[in-house]
């Protein structure tokens, strides 16, 4: 997909997306790579149920309703730099930057106790 991230990245819960979501998740890692890049090039992880979800795993995992991982336009992720865990506020507050310079496609930034969600919605939404 992109130099630092492969397809199967984004689904790893056995169930292959659809073809239809492919283009939005390939659109998804080139701006995972220009957070990478931002970030001082660590490494950075997106979870396990944290690229795109079928809608069973959606439900099992409680996530919303219309949420943009069905869609192939979300992933949770953890960065790694240096050997550590780099806080989730931290990362958030990266991308928020990158979204409003136009760096990046507007979207999505959640901040979770272990991660931190982005998401390529077109609009600068947080919580």
């Amino acid at each position: 997909m992109t130099p630092h991230f492969q397809y199967r990245e984004f689904w790893r819960h056995g169930v292959e997306p659809p073809p239809s979501v492919i283009p939005q998740l390939r659109e998804l890692a080139e701006q995972l790579e220009v957070m990478r890049a931002q970030l001082g090039g660590p490494r950075i992880v997106i979870t396990r149920h944290g690229g795109w979800r079928s809608v069973e795993i959606n439900r099992d995992v409680g996530g919303a309703t219309r949420s943009q991982h069905l869609f192939g336009r979300a992933a949770d992720i953890v960065v790694w730099s240096g050997g550590h865990v780099v806080v989730p506020r931290d990362v958030a507050d990266v991308v928020l930057r990158l979204m409003r310079s136009g760096a990046i496609i507007a979207g999505g930034v959640g901040v979770y106790s272990g991660f931190t969600h982005v998401d390529t919605r077109g609009r600068v939404t947080t919580w």
